[in-house]
């Protein structure tokens, strides 16, 4: 609404000087308003979501071709090709809404030159090797990393990384809602978060979410008339 009437504006004005600036300014701001709202009920766990069988790796792809065009010069975006091309049932504005939110986390935090490389696959996780995480699950997962070459955090950062709101940009860059809404997003899919960083090294992010596994129909037919 706010945009919209913004652009009736600058139809009517077009040709003063001083308009386009500051019509610029309000759709800026009501841009940044919405991915705010976004991020809270991403957070909140009240955003309406779609479930729908994705492939982890489709999106990703997607998400990062599309990303390349924002990437400033001096920053290399790569994904690994996929090994195994697990599928999730999720929302696909959320999952690629997450997927972005670290991207954006990776590339501001590279001054001048450096690397950001995305990674998905699959990984099957036994209850010994979940034991010693609350967070974590036995089960068979698909996953996307995004790790990055910048400056990294500090061990204080890194324990408020994903606190609401807590951010170390300057005002305007980002609204500190990045990664808490990540975490909302993938702990509402069942899944988690794990963030390892180290200052002056750089930073990965690993979310993990359930894999669908579709289910044989022949099988489950079988199964069915099998005698009990």
């Amino acid at each position: 609404m706010i945009t919209g009437a913004a652009e009736l504006v600058a139809a009517e004005l077009r040709g003063h000087p001083h308009v386009p600036v500051g019509l610029d300014d309000i759709r800026l701001a009501a841009k940044r308003g919405a991915v705010l709202v976004s991020q809270l009920m991403t957070y909140a766990r009240t955003r309406v979501s779609v479930p729908e069988e994705l492939g982890m790796h489709d999106v990703a792809a997607d998400t990062v071709r599309r990303y390349r065009l924002s990437v400033p010069a001096g920053v290399r975006l790569s994904i690994e090709p996929a090994t195994d091309r697990c599928h999730v049932r999720v929302d696909r504005a959320s999952l690629a809404l997450a997927i972005r939110n670290l991207l954006d986390n990776a590339v501001e935090a590279i001054r001048g030159d450096g690397v950001v490389v995305v990674e998905t696959g699959c990984r099957t996780l036994t209850q010994p090797q979940v034991a010693t995480n609350p967070d974590t699950r036995a089960g068979d997962y698909a996953f996307v990393t995004v790790r990055d070459t910048g400056v990294g955090m500090t061990p204080a950062v890194l324990a408020q990384a994903m606190e609401p709101f807590f951010t170390t940009k300057s005002f305007g860059r980002n609204h500190g809602m990045g990664l808490s809404s990540v975490y909302g997003f993938t702990t509402q899919a069942g899944g988690w978060v794990e963030l390892a960083s180290e200052e002056g090294k750089g930073t990965t992010v690993t979310l993990y979410v359930p894999r669908d596994v579709p289910v044989d129909a022949s099988a489950a037919t079988d199964a069915a008339l099998a005698p009990s």
